[in-house]
C-alpha cells in the first residue's frame, strides 16, 4: 500500500488530505457567520411588529408586501446554503456509507451512526420542504408558494422551533449531544463524541478501510462539515420560522431569537473544540488498497536494466596509474583519478 495525497475541493478552495490544517475550518464558519449575519439583517423587514404594532393593525397590502419579502429573503439565504451544502455533502457521503458498511455491527451500534444519519436525513427533508413552501423566484415571482394557504407555512413554522425531538429545534439539539455530548451526563457513552469515537475505530482499523480513499484525518474533517451545514440549515430555519410567525401575529419572539443566536454560537465553538481534539490524534494518511489482480502498466510499472556497464581507463582504475591487467583483475575497484585530465567515466 502507499500514502498518497488527494485534494478536497470545498467552497472552492484545495486542500491537501495529508496536510489539512485546523485553520482550513474557518471556511465553513466564515459562511456560517455569513448566513448568520444575513438571517440578522432579515430580522429589520418585520422590525415594526417589535413596536407592538402588531398585524392585526396593518392594511393587508403592507402586510402582505412584509410577507413577500421576507420569504424573498429566505429563498435567497436557501439558495446560498444549498450551493455550499453540495460541495459538503459530496465529500462526505460516500465515505460515510463505506465507513458504515466496514464496522462490526456491534461498533456501528455504539458509534450511532445510524442515528446520526437518521438525524442528517430528517433536516434535510424539512430543509426541502421549507425551501419548496418559501420558494420565491430571482425576479420576486412566487412559485409553488403562490397557491399556499397561510395555516401551511404557519404550522409548519410552529413545528419547526417546537420542543419536539423530532422537530428541528429538537433534531439540533440532539446532533449537539452527540458532537459535544455533556460531561455531566451519567452514561459512560456519551462522554465521548462521535468525532473521538469515529476516530478510535479508525485508529484501530488500521489501513483496513483503504477503500473509503480518505484518511482518517480526511473522514473527520469532512463528516465536521457535513454536520455544521446541516445544523446551519436548522438555525436558519428557526430564525425565520419565528419571523413568520411574528408575521402571523403569533407572538414577538425576540428573546426566543437572540437566545437561539447565542446558543449557536456557543455550539459552534464547542464542536470546533471536539474537532480539534479527534484531528489531533487522528492519521493524515491515506492508504491505497493493493488491487486484487496486478496489470502492467496499469497497477505497476516494471523496472528493467537497473545495472548498466561502461567503459573506464585501466590507468584510473589503480593507484599506479598501470595498464597492464585485464577485466577479470579487476573484481572490486574503484576510480583513483582521471589520468592526464583526458576522458573520464
Amino acid at each position: 500500500m502507499k500514502c498518497t495525497a488527494i485534494l478536497l475541493i470545498l467552497v472552492g478552495i484545495p486542500l491537501s488530505n495529508c496536510l489539512i490544517s485546523l485553520s482550513d475550518v474557518g471556511d465553513i464558519i466564515s459562511f456560517a457567520h455569513e448566513v448568520v449575519i444575513d438571517v440578522l439583517q432579515a430580522w429589520k423587514l418585520v422590525k415594526p411588529f417589535v413596536e407592538g404594532e402588531g398585524p392585526e393593525h396593518i392594511d393587508l397590502p403592507i402586510l402582505k408586501d412584509k410577507e413577500k419579502k421576507l420569504l424573498s429573503k429566505i429563498s435567497q439565504v436557501s439558495r446560498r446554503m444549498e450551493q455550499v451544502d453540495k460541495l459538503v455533502q459530496s465529500a462526505t457521503s460516500a465515505s460515510m456509507l463505506n465507513l458504515k458498511q466496514d464496522i462490526p455491527t456491534q461498533i456501528r451500534l455504539e458509534l450511532r451512526i445510524d442515528t446520526l444519519l437518521e438525524l442528517m436525513s430528517m433536516m434535510n427533508f424539512a430543509d426541502n420542504k421549507f425551501r419548496e413552501y418559501t420558494d420565491v423566484g430571482e425576479d420576486d415571482n412566487r412559485t409553488i408558494a403562490s397557491g399556499l394557504e397561510r395555516h401551511t407555512l404557519e404550522s409548519f413554522a410552529t413545528y419547526v422551533v417546537s420542543h419536539s425531538p423530532n422537530s428541528v429545534q429538537g433534531i439540533l439539539d440532539r446532533l449537539h449531544s452527540m458532537i459535544y455530548p455533556d460531561r455531566d451526563q451519567g452514561h459512560a457513552f456519551l462522554h465521548t463524541g462521535i468525532l473521538q469515537l469515529i476516530r478510535q475505530v479508525l485508529q484501530e482499523g488500521e489501513n483496513s478501510l483503504c477503500h473509503v480513499q480518505q484518511s482518517p484525518h480526511q473522514i473527520i474533517y469532512n463528516l465536521y462539515n457535513s454536520l455544521q451545514m446541516t445544523q446551519l440549515k436548522g438555525y436558519a430555519m428557526m430564525q425565520f420560522s419565528w419571523m413568520l410567525l411574528r408575521v402571523y401575529g403569533k407572538g414577538n419572539f425576540t428573546l426566543e431569537s437572540e437566545l437561539m443566536r447565542e446558543r449557536y454560537l456557543e455550539r459552534m465553538a464547542e464542536q470546533a473544540i471536539s474537532l480539534k481534539e479527534a484531528l489531533s490524534n487522528a492519521d493524515a494518511a491515506y492508504w491505497r488498497c493493493d488491487p486484487k489482480h496486478h496489470v502492467e502498466g496499469e497497477t505497476y510499472a516494471q523496472l528493467t536494466r537497473l545495472l548498466q556497464g561502461y567503459i573506464q581507463n585501466e590507468v584510473d582504475l589503480n593507484s599506479q596509474q598501470t595498464c597492464r591487467e585485464n577485466c577479470g583483475y579487476y573484481q572490486v575497484t574503484k576510480q583513483h583519478g582521471c589520468y592526464e585530465n583526458n576522458f573520464c567515466a
